[in-house]
């Protein structure tokens, strides 16, 4: 028997069915897509261990609480901020685990650049749907964590400049390397 908590289709469709209620058609249709990779991605983060189920009932509640309440407009866009700050988080992982493989010597940056590149196109088009989001406030914020991994694909790929938390992992690099 399957755990209805980390079953991926028995999750998706107790999420569907709290979400969609009275959407059209086509706004159903669209929020099934975004449920889809949000449950998708809260799997992915719960994982395999004894814990899985917790993690996924706090996102779960989390949420619910987000889109309690709201008209199917502010249900939408709620759901696409949340998909969108967690694509950010992917990005932002990824972006600062190659500079710090840049910073540790574990790859050149001849490897880096075309890493960085392929990121940095990732982070361009997720801008743009960010830029789409109604709501200035998670325009901001989620624009605020995109340019910081946009900063560290640039550091893959010029070599320049770097975010501050990759500043503060060179500095503590560095340091350690003295003492």
């Amino acid at each position: 028997m399957t755990n209805p908590t980390t079953d991926r289709q028995a999750l998706l469709d107790r999420v569907i069915a709290s979400a969609t209620i009275g959407m059209s058609p086509g706004d159903a249709a669209r929020m099934r897509e975004l449920l889809d990779e949000l449950v998708r991605d809260w799997l992915r983060e719960a994982g395999t261990d004894g814990d899985a189920p917790a993690v996924i009932d706090l996102l779960y509640k989390d949420f619910d609480a987000a889109v309690a309440g709201k008209p199917v407009a502010a249900r939408i866009e709620a759901v696409r901020a949340q998909v969108l700050d967690r694509r950010i988080r992917r990005l932002g992982v990824q972006t600062f685990a190659l500079g710090k493989q840049i910073i540790d010597g574990g790859v050149s940056r001849g490897e880096a650049r075309p890493r960085g590149e392929a990121l940095m196109k990732e982070i361009d088009a997720v801008a743009s749907d960010v830029r789409a989001l109604a709501d200035a406030g998670a325009r901001a914020r989620l624009g605020r964590d995109l340019q910081e991994a946009g900063m560290e694909a640039l550091y893959a790929i010029e070599g320049k400049a770097m975010s501050l938390r990759l500043n503060h992992y060179a500095s503590d690099a560095q340091a350690s390397r003295v003492s």
